[in-house]
């Protein structure tokens, strides 16, 4: 990404927040209670997506950009609704020493829509909060578990869901999560994403993925 493109991006973060919020983005006021967090991506069984770049501002205002993502974690048991219960681990990307997030920005491509799409959302006090809040139940050895892995499922359409992922030794549910003001762009209208697809819908479709989707109505499942 252009160094001018970037500043224009965080700039216009900027100007979109109120003064009176801006005020409680001061360091120190978020204080996480762990020292990294990280978030993962899942797609649905057989529809395969590719996130190419990931940029992330946190309550600091410090901006974090990922590039070449992994692989997405393809989810056997989601079909044609997300696995409530789906781990993530491919592709497991951290931020130490950081405040909570901001804004996000999602480039990725999905190879049976044979798009390129750019993904944006806010989060607010309440996921915050939430991420600072032990869970009601403690880890196997006695110690606390936090919510500090941020699991996005990518589907057919554009459509994002977002999550908490519970621990490894939770066994439950992840925790949903609705952010601000998310929109999802393609195409002419892309801005932060433009130029960044890797092109991956301009190969032929798996012929399982093909064979999958045979008969089955787009876009493949409730998302």
């Amino acid at each position: 990404m252009k160094k001018s493109l970037l500043f224009t991006f965080l700039l216009s973060l900027t100007a979109c927040q109120p003064h009176s919020q801006k005020s409680a983005f001061n360091q120190g006021d978020y204080k996480l209670p762990f020292d990294k967090w990280g978030f993962v991506f899942i797609d649905p069984w057989k529809l395969r997506t590719l996130v190419t770049d990931a940029i992330v501002v946190d309550t600091t205002g410090r901006m974090y950009r990922f590039h070449t993502l992994d692989l997405p974690g393809n989810d056997p048991q989601s079909i044609g609704t997300w696995n409530t219960k789906v781990r993530s681990l491919p592709g497991y990307n951290i931020i130490k020493n950081a405040a909570p997030p901001q804004y996000i920005v999602l480039c990725w491509d999905s190879w049976v829509d044979k798009k390129h799409y750019e993904t944006s959302m806010f989060f607010n006090k309440p996921v915050w909060q939430r991420m600072m809040t032990p869970l009601e139940h403690n880890a196997s050895d006695g110690g606390p578990l936090w919510y500090n892995t941020l699991l996005f499922g990518l589907a057919p359409g554009g459509t994002v869901k977002v999550w908490f992922q519970a621990s490894e030794d939770d066994g439950r549910e992840n925790y949903p999560i609705t952010p601000i003001n998310m929109k999802t762009l393609s195409g002419d209208n892309l801005d932060v994403c433009k130029g960044m697809s890797q092109h991956i819908f301009s190969k032929d479709m798996a012929p399982d993925t093909a064979e999958f989707i045979k008969g089955k109505k787009y876009p493949y499942g409730n998302w």
